[in-house]
C-alpha cells in the first residue's frame, strides 16, 4: 500500500511544479510585453560589451582614445576592458548576433533563467524539508517577486545573478550532506561562476568553504580544498585573461573603484546629512576622475586600471576626512538595500506609479513580517546548515552594500533566501501547533 501513495504524492509534485511553471512563465511573458522597450536598453553597457565579443572577438568597449570605459563611443576601436563581469555579457553574445530580434532573444534568456529560478527554488525548499505546499509558497513568492518582475526586462545582471544564488544554495547543501568530494567540487564551480557574474559574490563563496569544512560528514578538510580548487578553475581564465591583456590578475572587476567612490564621497555625504532618508542622490555631480597621459606612463599600468585605483583612493580619502558622514552614509546604503518600497524618483510623480510604488512596499512589508515569524520559528536552525547558507547570502551581499553603492535591485540575489523564510512562517502560521513541526528545517 506504501508505493502507490508514493507515486500518488509524487505525481501531485510534478503536476504542482507543471502549474507553477506556467504560471511564472505567463507572469513573467505579461512583465515583458509590458517593458518590451526596456529590452533595447544597455544601462550599464553589458550589450556594448556583448556586440563587441561577437562582432570582433574583444571583451570591451568603444571608446575615444584616453577616455575611461564609463564613456564609450560608438565610433572607436574596441578596447579591452574588464570594467564588468564577464557571465552575463558572455550569455548575451549570441544574442547580439540577431540584430533587431535581439531584445526578444534577451527577454527569452531572462524568461528561461526566471523559470529555472522557480524551478529551483521549488526543489531547494524540499530539500530543505519543506512541505511540498510551503515550497509551492517559496517558488510562488520567488516567481511574482517584483524586483525581480522589474529586472527581468533589464539588460542587467539580476535575473542571472538570482539563477547563480540558487544554484550556489542547492551546491553547498549536497556538498554539506555528502562524503563524496563530487558535490563540493560541483558546488565550487557554481560559486566561481557566481562570481563572475556578480563580484559580490565573492565574499559569500569563501565564507561557504569554511562552513562546508566546519560541518557534514568527515573528510571535510578535502572537500574544502577541493571546492576552493574548483573554484579557482572557475574564475582563473578571467583572471590570467586579465593578467595577459590588463597587467593585473584581476579577480573581479576594475569597476570597484567607481562604485565605492560613488557610495562615499563629499557630495553623497553633504546629501545624506541634508536630505530625508533614501532621497535620491544625483551621482551626475560627481566630478569625473582623470587620467593624464603622463601619469598614466609613470604608472605602468592601463588607464582603466589606474582609474580604478584611483577611484578607491579617493572614496579612502573622504571616508577618513569625513568618519561621521561615513556612518551616516553607512546607515543610508542600509536602509536603501532593503527599503520595502522604490524611492519616489520625481516630486510630482503620477497617480500611478505612486499606487505602484505603494503595492510593492506593502508586497515587502508583509513578506518581511512572514519573514520575522520564519526566523522565530526557526530559532537556532536559522544559523545551522542548510539554513546558514542562506544567511551567509544575507550577511555578506548586505555588508558589501553598506560600503559600495547599493540600491533596492542590488538584493535580487537575495530574493530566494527571503521567500524560503517568508514560507517558513506561513508554514508555521498555518500549521497545527499540536505535534506538528513548527518550521521547515527542524524536523
Amino acid at each position: 500500500m506504501l508505493e502507490p501513495e508514493r507515486e500518488s504524492s509524487s505525481t501531485r509534485k510534478v503536476g504542482g511544479v507543471g502549474t507553477l511553471l506556467i504560471l511564472t512563465l505567463v507572469v513573467r511573458l505579461a512583465v515583458l510585453a509590458l517593458r518590451h522597450d526596456a529590452l533595447a536598453g544597455d544601462p550599464d553597457a553589458y550589450r556594448e560589451v556583448a556586440v563587441n565579443l561577437a562582432a570582433e572577438g574583444t571583451f570591451g568597449h568603444r571608446r575615444p582614445p584616453g577616455t575611461s570605459n564609463e564613456y564609450p563611443a560608438e565610433t572607436a576601436a574596441v578596447s579591452p576592458t574588464a570594467h564588468r563581469p564577464p557571465l552575463y555579457p558572455m550569455l548575451l553574445a549570441p544574442t547580439a548576433r540577431l540584430g533587431a530580434w535581439s531584445p526578444v532573444a534577451i527577454g527569452a534568456l531572462h524568461l528561461l533563467c526566471g523559470l529555472l529560478t522557480v524551478w529551483v527554488v521549488f526543489r531547494l525548499a524540499l530539500a530543505w524539508e519543506f512541505s511540498s505546499r510551503s515550497a509551492t509558497v517559496a517558488a510562488l513568492l520567488t516567481a511574482c517577486d517584483p524586483i525581480l518582475l522589474n529586472q527581468s526586462a533589464e539588460v542587467m545582471t539580476e535575473t542571472l545573478a538570482t539563477l547563480m544564488a540558487v544554484t550556489l544554495l542547492v551546491g553547498w547543501t549536497a556538498a554539506s550532506r555528502s562524503s563524496n568530494v563530487a558535490p563540493a567540487m560541483v558546488a565550487g564551480v557554481a560559486g566561481g561562476l557566481a562570481i563572475l557574474c556578480r563580484p559580490t559574490f565573492l565574499p559569500a563563496v569563501l565564507l561557504g568553504g569554511v562552513v562546508l569544512g566546519c560541518s557534514g560528514p568527515a573528510s571535510r578538510a578535502r572537500r574544502t580544498a577541493l571546492y576552493l580548487a574548483a573554484v579557482l578553475v572557475a574564475v582563473s581564465p578571467w583572471v590570467v585573461r586579465n593578467q595577459l591583456i590588463l597587467g593585473r590578475p584581476i579577480l573581479t572587476t576594475t569597476h570597484g573603484g567607481h562604485t565605492l567612490r560613488l557610495a562615499n564621497n563629499p557630495q553623497y555625504f553633504e546629501h545624506v546629512r541634508t536630505h530625508s532618508w533614501g532621497s535620491v542622490w544625483d551621482s551626475k555631480t560627481l566630478e569625473r576622475v582623470v587620467i593624464d597621459d603622463e601619469e598614466l606612463r609613470q604608472s605602468g599600468q592601463t588607464r582603466e586600471v589606474l582609474l580604478d585605483r584611483r577611484n578607491y583612493e579617493l572614496a579612502f580619502a573622504a571616508i577618513r576626512s569625513d568618519p561621521g558622514g561615513f556612518v551616516w552614509a553607512t546607515i543610508d546604503r542600509l536602509y536603501k538595500t532593503w527599503r520595502p518600497a522604490p524611492a519616489q524618483v520625481s516630486p510630482d510623480e503620477g497617480w500611478k506609479r505612486r499606487t505602484l510604488r505603494w503595492t510593492v512596499g506593502a508586497w515587502y512589508l508583509l513578506e518581511f513580517a512572514l519573514v520575522l515569524v520564519g526566523l522565530v520559528a526557526l530559532g537556532r536552525k536559522a544559523i545551522s546548515p542548510p539554513w546558514l547558507f542562506g544567511a551567509i547570502l544575507l550577511a555578506t551581499f548586505t555588508l558589501a552594500h553598506a560600503v559600495y553603492w547599493t540600491d533596492m535591485r542590488m538584493r535580487a540575489p537575495l530574493v530566494p533566501v527571503i521567500c524560503l523564510l517568508a514560507a517558513a512562517g506561513v508554514e508555521r502560521l498555518t500549521r497545527p501547533s499540536k505535534g506538528m513541526p513548527t518550521a521547515p528545517g527542524t524536523r
